[in-house]
């Protein structure tokens, strides 16, 4: 049996934070190991090729429009280039990890899916397409700043502080 949090001895089994960015990271590994890398710019660099990450469910209107309902799910677990998945890994780790500990695994899987799917239909709405975490790594982050923002009545807890300043 896989156990979903912390046992009593301190021990830490598998949790959803760990389960999501394994998944970001296998589809991402997937992505190279099938198409390589492309041409990248500046940030870009160690990309994927877009052709793979399409096949795979790159956010894309017109075949979202044609059908293809999983691109608005899909994205939340592709990246286009490494810096842009290690920085929302990293985010990932501190603030699932976190909200896990204090909200319980399935509110935390509850707010990472609400929160991408929200990023995914804006970025469809506004016909930007795409791929990544960042709408939902916000959305934990926002969740954290506003439960702290009800706790403590300001933002002055150095969670707060240290999320701010990330976000900013």
């Amino acid at each position: 049996m896989v156990r979903m949090t912390a046992d009593a001895e301190g021990g830490e089994g598998v949790t959803v934070t760990s389960v999501i960015l394994a998944v970001n990271l296998a589809l991402y590994g997937a992505c190279l190991l099938v198409g390589g890398t492309a041409e990248g710019h500046a940030f870009d660099f160690f990309s994927p090729d877009v052709a793979v990450v399409f096949r795979l469910g790159l956010q894309y209107n017109p075949a979202i429009d044609a059908g293809a309902w999983w691109r608005l799910v899909l994205p939340i677990f592709l990246h286009l280039g490494l810096l842009h998945l290690l920085f929302n890994c990293y985010l990932l780790h501190f603030a699932g990890r976190l909200i896990e500990e204090e909200m319980g695994p399935r509110l935390m899987l509850v707010i990472y899916l609400a929160s991408g799917l929200t990023g995914t239909l804006a970025s469809y709405v506004l016909n930007i397409g795409g791929a990544g975490a960042s709408g939902a790594v916000m959305g934990l982050l926002g969740t954290i700043l506003a439960r702290r923002r009800l706790i403590d009545g300001d933002f002055q807890h150095p969670i707060s502080r240290q999320l701010l300043f990330l976000i900013g």
